[in-house]
């Protein structure tokens, strides 16, 4: 995951913006949970680390192109025991800019004007606005907007639409 000039973990959106077919298993040295967690909220389909036996690598890819998610046992048993003491919120994760793009989406802005308020790029917002989808499992904008209305937080003032 060490690349000369990025972390290995920084390619994975930008793979699955240009082949969303993209089966991404990550194989590290790194086995620490939060970063087995990481490649996953990025859209990786499995973690597993250089520590584990060669026979699990075969089994490791087979699930992944198979469309299902491979986790070692323990890194699964850790990810869920993680998720339910931090009660399992959904937008937990994101950066801050794909919680100004979600809520803007929430706000009924499209991603133009999403990026006009927030003076960046639409490239920008369109790349924030996939990794949503993939982070959030939604299948389209429409469902970012109803997990971005389902999650609005009641005490943070956002910028309203000019």
């Amino acid at each position: 995951m060490g690349l000369p000039d990025a972390n290995g973990l920084d390619a994975i959106g930008p793979l699955l913006d240009a082949v969303p077919e993209a089966r991404i298993l990550v194989f590290s040295m790194n086995d620490r949970l939060g970063f087995a967690g990481r490649a996953l909220d990025l859209g990786a389909h499995g973690f597993l680390s250089k520590n584990a036996p060669a026979a699990r690598f075969s089994a490791a890819i087979q699930t992944v192109m198979r469309g299902e998610i491979h986790l070692e046992h323990d890194v699964a048993i850790q990810l869920v025991s993680r998720s339910q003491a931090q009660g399992g919120d959904p937008l937990e994760g994101l950066t801050d800019r794909e919680r100004e793009v979600l809520f803007g989406l929430g706000d009924g802005l499209e991603l133009a004007a999403i990026a006009e308020r927030l003076n960046v790029s639409y490239k920008t917002t369109a790349n924030a606005s996939s990794a949503l989808k993939r982070k959030l499992r939604a299948k389209c904008a429409n469902g970012l907007i109803r997990i971005a209305i389902e999650n609005r937080p009641s005490q943070v003032q956002r910028p309203q639409p000019a």
